[in-house]
């Protein structure tokens, strides 16, 4: 927001312009491959208009951030790089040069997204994008194209409505930390989170005693559960019921010896 004097004791408020909210696809009909948050991984997969292929697209400065619309993570390069071959990633949002981008209009109505500060685009290489769901690496990555020469690095920017529901920010300030914090912590972890439902767990069990994972809505109602046995730091795969939606509790109970058991538990957040 900027705010400005015209004379004395007059002063003028001007809003800065609101997101808008896209479908981001590779040439159609030649791909028709639409960017995807696939539980916190970016894919490209071909369109199904739900809320997971939707981007809220703000203006800071002469960039762009480009948000997911489930949860508020934006398009950025992994580990902050700006090399061919560094992938592109979901994380929290921020105004660092690898989370900007610049929109390059091409012909035919198609734009290359170019990373700030660098000659370098997103692209879809591997065959556009297979969409697997179940393959942890995202789809696409920079690539050197500096004559936008090839369709697997075009995009088309198509307006739609942006959702109506999106998490409130007392919601977001109680999601559990990103999984880079889960890597060197014992504590239960949830990446990603927000997610779709299907998320990872990583925890600390003592090795050879009973333990168990259950997810509760607010009110106490289970809606999942897993027995185990720890084998200290450990993970484990979520797969949550398809009707499940909104701010759920992730517990842990395990037995830790002649001292007794111990409960942790941490809030998830699914959005569909």
């Amino acid at each position: 927001m900027t705010t400005w004097a015209t004379a004395p004791h007059e002063w003028w408020v001007v809003a800065s312009p609101p997101p808008a909210c896209f479908v981001i696809q590779l040439p159609s009909p030649a791909y028709d491959r639409k960017l995807t948050n696939v539980n916190g991984v970016v894919k490209v997969k071909p369109g199904s208009g739900a809320t997971n292929q939707k981007w809220i697209v703000q203006s800071v400065g002469g960039q762009v951030r480009i948000a997911s619309a489930v949860g508020n993570a934006v398009l950025a390069v992994q580990n902050g790089g700006n090399a061919v071959g560094n992938l592109i990633t979901l994380q929290p949002s921020g105004t660092e040069d690898h989370k900007l981008w610049t929109r390059v209009p091409l012909t035919g109505g198609l734009e290359a997204i170019v990373r700030k500060n660098s000659t370098y685009l997103i692209g879809s290489p591997n065959n556009w994008g297979n969409g697997d769901p179940n393959d942890a690496v995202t789809d696409i990555q920079l690539v050197d194209d500096p004559g936008y020469s090839f369709g697997s690095n075009k995009w088309q920017f198509i307006s739609t409505a942006c959702p109506t529901a999106r998490m409130s920010a007392e919601e977001m300030a109680e999601v559990a930390p990103a999984a880079e914090d889960a890597e060197s912590s014992q504590r239960l972890t949830a990446f990603p989170n927000p997610s779709g439902g299907q998320f990872d767990v990583q925890f600390y069990a003592p090795p050879g005693r009973p333990a168990t994972l259950t997810v509760t809505d607010l009110a106490g109602r289970e809606v999942w559960r897993k027995p185990l046995i720890g084998t200290g730091i450990q993970r484990e795969a979520v797969r949550l019921p398809e009707d499940v939606a909104g701010m759920y509790l992730l517990i842990l109970q395990k037995e830790t010896g002649s001292q007794g058991g111990d409960v942790e538990s941490t809030k998830i957040m699914v959005v569909k």
